[in-house]
């Protein structure tokens, strides 16, 4: 059993139309968080997406804290 999965339904059940998502995610979890994205039910946010050469700089904005959403790193723009 999910040993996050109590938690993940108590949450539910406080703040409706939430959905929480364990760090270790099953496959069900993954396949319904891809239908909630590609449904705009959910919206990833993202901070900013920075090329590879600028991973100094984004390790010092995380250390900074303060960011709202994710930091991206483009593996394709080296």
């Amino acid at each position: 059993m999910d040993p996050d999965h109590l938690l993940r339904s108590f949450l539910g059940v406080l703040v409706p139309r939430t959905r929480a998502f364990t760090d270790n995610p099953s496959a069900a979890d993954l396949d319904a968080l891809t239908r909630y994205v590609e449904q705009q039910q959910i919206r990833p946010v993202l901070s900013e997406v920075l090329a590879m050469h600028e991973v100094v700089r984004a390790h010092e904005l995380v250390e900074r804290g303060g960011i709202r959403g994710r930091l991206i790193l483009d593996l394709s723009k080296a």
